[in-house]
């Protein structure tokens, strides 16, 4: 399992309608003139109306940028009105991406911690979704595990009772989801994720679709699944007809040279591009770039899982 990276406001108008006839009161002719003891007018100090923020249509190309952490506190910073303002906006960005994980460690228990070092607090989701949308900026809340959840042969699950033992992961991971959804419900979140690089339990299909009718009882709005990579090559994911769109963390391995042309990267892109039009075909949903691990640096198109370290730009 790869390690987790870290990519609707309606204004009411109210009309008042006067009333008529008996409803007015009986009006005065005259006003009698002021005294003395009258108080004085009051004078108005408040400034200018907060404008609106006007947010780009749901059916237009999202261009997102991703704001993750990987401290408990960072989404409490000042700093955080600082980067949507003054870094994200400018870039034309009109959808930001809330991407955070709580811990998991499957080979001990099914339970998921989102009070881990890494995982934000409540407090800090709100204030981004808040301040996202304060700037025009739309919410994908996009909540994950940290931990890889894929029985892999490097993973010790001997000791587990592996007939009972995926049944109370998602009966735990149902509750987790829940709670952001129910966050996202609150705060009027635009896309909210029902899941991310599962790729260990992805194929519970059944089980995926019961979450996600369960996230569905208390979250309106429109629902995602991000793929991983490997997901997608492998076509194991089977309830993208319960989704709203079809999510895709991009990381194909394009080319081996460590500063390809745009010709190039075009032509590599063919055999991905010809996946992804597939799975459009099958399905019918939009398909949404949740990640892309392609960073401005070289080798990043033959190795785009590669996050650490630093390479030449």
């Amino acid at each position: 399992m790869f390690a987790k990276r870290s990519i609707f406001y309606c204004v009411l108008v109210l009309v008042l309608l006067a009333g008529l006839g008996a409803c007015q009161p009986p009006s005065r002719a005259t006003s009698p003139p002021a005294t003395e003891t009258d108080p004085p007018t009051p004078t108005s100090t408040a400034g200018p109306p907060t404008p609106v923020p006007t947010f780009a249509p749901l059916e237009d190309f999202h261009k997102g940028i991703g704001f993750g952490t990987t401290f408990r506190g960072d989404f409490l910073l000042p700093d955080v009105r600082w980067v949507i303002e003054e870094q994200i906006k400018p870039l034309g960005a009109t959808w930001i991406i809330i991407v955070f994980d709580c811990k998991q460690e499957p080979e001990i228990s099914p339970e998921i911690d989102c009070e881990a070092d890494f995982a934000p607090t409540d407090e800090g989701v709100i204030n981004v979704i808040q301040t996202a949308h304060e700037n025009g900026l739309r919410v994908f809340l996009k909540p994950q595990i940290f931990g890889s959840v894929d029985p892999s042969p490097y993973m010790d699950m001997s000791n587990l009772n592996q007939e009972t033992y995926w049944d109370e992961w998602f009966e735990h991971y149902t509750a987790f989801i829940l709670h952001y959804a129910e966050m996202a419900r609150e705060y009027d979140v635009d896309l909210f994720g029902v899941g991310s690089e599962d790729a260990g339990v992805v194929h519970f299909t059944d089980e995926w679709r019961e979450v996600i009718a369960e996230v569905r009882k208390v979250y309106p709005g429109p629902l995602i699944y991000a793929a991983a990579t490997v997901s997608i090559d492998a076509d194991v994911v089977q309830f993208w007809d319960n989704l709203d769109y079809i999510g895709a963390d991009t990381y194909w391995p394009l080319s081996n040279s460590p500063a390809p042309t745009v010709e190039e990267l075009v032509e590599d892109w063919q055999e991905p591009a010809a996946r992804l039009d597939q799975l459009y075909e099958t399905w019918g949903k939009p398909i949404i770039f949740t990640e892309a691990g392609y960073r401005s640096a070289e080798g990043s198109a033959a190795h785009p899982e590669a996050m650490q370290g630093v390479f030449p730009v």
